[in-house]
């Protein structure tokens, strides 16, 4: 649910600061050969004219998703998060939101990709909801819906500036993104923020770093992303 989207945005951005502020991550890819895919979620009954939405995979340190058409490299200095840092996202998201276990179950979520810099506190996820859950909507409905959200969280201490919606072409696939700004205990955070439709499913992914580069270092990781073969 889009509950659990922003629950993830703020929950990434406090992971965020987390990181940056440890400044002894050793920033080693890890191993090329590591299925980093955490949970492949239940098989489920598609359109007959729609190819289920199929997680991807790493090969020598590539990501290749052929749903969404694309590939890229793991950037240097990141390395792949494991599920027990994808679960403590998900548990601070928890936190923040007050969603429940049962609610994440409804949505039968495939958290496709996990990817972070321990040295800056970059940080991705994708993952991909049963677009049933949402009903008849868009992604730049989605999004507008997500982004509403996330100003009403000034009360909590957390002040965000939201930008327009763009499209943003990632491999052979079209998303609606938005960039934002936040500022979050007295530190400056930019995230981006995608979503696209693709086999039954609304595939989102989080861009989140602190500091003055933080647009330039998410905005690169986006960039190298290109079309498979």
């Amino acid at each position: 649910m889009k509950k659990i989207v922003v629950g993830t945005l703020l929950a990434a951005l406090a992971l965020s600061l987390a990181a940056c502020g440890n400044t002894g991550g050793s920033g080693n890819q890890g191993d090329a050969s590591q299925e980093t895919t955490v949970n492949q979620g239940a098989d489920e009954v598609q359109k007959e004219e729609e190819t289920p939405y199929a997680a991807g995979s790493w090969t020598d340190n590539v990501y290749t998703n052929e749903s969404l058409g694309l590939t890229f490299a793991l950037p240097e200095g990141w390395q792949y998060g494991t599920a027990e840092e994808l679960a403590e996202v998900m548990g601070n998201g928890q936190e923040v939101t007050g969603y429940s276990d049962e609610t994440l179950s409804a949505t039968d979520p495939i958290y496709d990709l996990y990817i972070y810099n321990g040295t800056t506190g970059a940080s991705m996820m994708m993952m991909a909801e049963d677009t049933s859950i949402f009903g008849d909507i868009s992604a730049e409905e989605y999004l507008n819906s997500v982004s509403s959200d996330l100003v009403t969280y000034e009360d909590e201490g957390i002040s965000y500036e939201i930008g327009e919606l763009e499209t943003l072409p990632l491999g052979k696939t079209d998303f609606m993104t938005f960039r934002a700004s936040a500022v979050y205990e007295g530190v400056a955070v930019y995230q981006q923020y995608a979503a696209a439709e693709n086999g039954g499913r609304f595939v989102t992914i989080i861009m989140t770093a602190p500091g003055e580069n933080g647009q330039a270092e998410c905005e690169a990781v986006l960039s190298s992303m290109q079309p498979t073969a």
